[in-house]
């Protein structure tokens, strides 16, 4: 409830300072124009068969020494939280809703790069509603760009989709971030499943503005 109303408070907040900002440089706002840009479709999900499982999933990104540390890991998850995370897998995977969105940031962030575009004073920063998710702070760390790096609330949404193109042809630099993704990725993964950090259920995913004193 607290996060919430604290929400209602920050937009408030958030139009002020824009406010404020405006009569500071006029300039920018002489000829601004805001134009929307859709972002790509979804992705198709391949169609789940019978290897659609956590096992095969783990046999293809972990060296089969790593697999048996991580199966006894997974073991011992199970039998901590009281469920079964292979067939948590398979439902979230057969979700008929689960559909793939490129989040705005990472979509932003490429826009600006392929269209070779400039930002305002040379200050390389996405601004967004809210901190970043987990994927989108990969990606933005591994861009390797120089953009500021924006705060993250760590979240991990299934349905996150990458927003370089699906087809791997644009350039060697595209193959290359996915796989500096997937090696940072697969590391987080063996450690918190080794290693878990204590479940404090979900951090919300926007900003308040309040303070452990308000």
């Amino acid at each position: 409830l607290r996060h919430y109303i604290g929400r209602l408070g920050s937009w408030h907040h958030s139009s002020r300072t824009l406010v404020s900002y405006a009569s500071e440089r006029p300039q920018v706002f002489a000829e601004v124009q805001i134009t929307a840009r859709a972002t790509p479709k979804p992705i198709g999900v391949p169609r789940a068969n019978e290897t659609t499982n956590l096992h095969s999933v783990l046999s293809r990104m972990f060296t089969e020494d790593e697999q048996l540390e991580l199966k006894r890991g997974i073991e011992i998850l199970q039998r901590l939280r009281g469920f079964d995370l292979d067939s948590a897998f398979r439902e979230a995977y057969a979700d008929k809703n689960f559909k793939p969105r490129v989040h705005a940031e990472v979509w932003l962030l490429e826009h600006f790069y392929w269209s070779d575009l400039h930002f305002l004073d040379d200050d390389r920063y996405i601004g967004c509603s809210k901190p970043s998710c987990y994927c989108c702070n990969l990606y933005i760390l591994e861009r390797q760009d120089r953009s500021s790096q924006r705060p993250s609330h760590g979240n991990v949404w299934t349905n996150w989709q990458s927003p370089l193109p699906q087809d791997s042809s644009k350039s060697l630099f595209d193959a290359n971030l996915r796989s500096a993704m997937i090696s940072k990725f697969k590391e987080d993964l063996k450690n918190q499943i080794i290693e878990p950090t204590t479940n404090h259920g979900r951090i919300p995913d926007t900003t308040t503005g309040l303070t452990l004193s308000d």
